[in-house]
């Protein structure tokens, strides 16, 4: 008795719980999306990705089929749109009460402009990516110039090259987290021969630093630097030195005006 009274309550609740999701799935249909909210984490100075961006995105022709109706809401589709637009490194997409379609998105940090002699022009991010410069916005950086040779190798993401664009981010984010550096260079160069060169805040010279391949010793060779700095700030002959050249071992060249 006490199993068949088991079974008849089991099966009262599978039918319920059926009912409740025709219930939910009546409810859905032909039901519109209520509204759309967008939510962009780590851009609360450099807005790369804005609001409208995504929403014009989520509009067009293609995508907006997959916001229009709550029954027909697809947030992996949706996901995979927004991934493609640049600076977003993470993107997640959910239904809230079933009727509000939240976007979160997280962007890259941008880390430096690459600009080549032929004009070509890039935002580099933390990812190494290189995406073409926007005519939206436009985010106070550091520049690093660079021959159209050297930009085409970095394109071509073969391993070698890769680890090019690699170092010279790091350098780059070694500059940046110093406060003297980042105040102090104004512009960084690689030039034919794949070396870093420096030009200063201060002063009419430039500096020829190191080889971008030596990332062990760009913390040496920026200390050589500094030291040159503090003699000359000493002595207040800023306007003295045409070049300042730390490539050497144990002596840093200087060429006067």
């Amino acid at each position: 008795m006490s199993k068949h009274i088991d079974i008849i309550v089991t099966s009262i609740v599978i039918m319920l719980f059926g009912v409740s999701l025709l219930s939910i799935s009546s409810n859905k249909e032909g039901k519109s999306v209520e509204s759309i909210d967008v939510n962009i984490y780590n851009g609360d100075s450099l807005k790369f990705v804005t609001k409208q961006i995504v929403l014009d995105l989520l509009a067009s022709d293609s995508i907006k089929k997959w916001c229009a109706l709550i029954e027909e809401v697809e947030l992996d589709s949706i996901e995979q749109a927004v991934s493609l637009l640049p600076f977003v490194e993470e993107v997640e997409a959910y239904l809230i009460l079933d009727k509000i379609i939240t976007v979160d998105i997280k962007q890259t940090d941008v880390i430096f402009r690459l600009m080549a002699d032929n004009g070509e022009s890039y935002y580099v991010d933390n990812y190494h990516n290189l995406t073409p410069v926007v005519n939206y916005f436009t985010v106070d950086t550091h520049v690093v110039t660079c021959s159209e040779a050297f930009l085409l190798q970095i394109k071509e993401k073969k391993q070698k090259n890769y680890r090019k664009l690699k170092n010279l981010l790091n350098f780059v984010q070694i500059v940046k987290e110093d406060t003297f550096w980042n105040s102090m260079i104004v512009q960084i160069n690689i030039n034919n021969k794949n070396q870093i060169e420096l030009t200063p805040r201060v002063g009419v010279h430039s500096v020829l630093l190191c080889d971008i391949d030596e990332t062990a010793s760009y913390l040496h060779y920026l200390n050589k630097l500094r030291a040159v700095y503090k003699k000359i700030a000493d002595s207040n002959t800023w306007g003295r030195y045409k070049k300042i050249d730390t490539r050497y071992k144990d002596i840093v060249i200087t060429t006067k005006t």
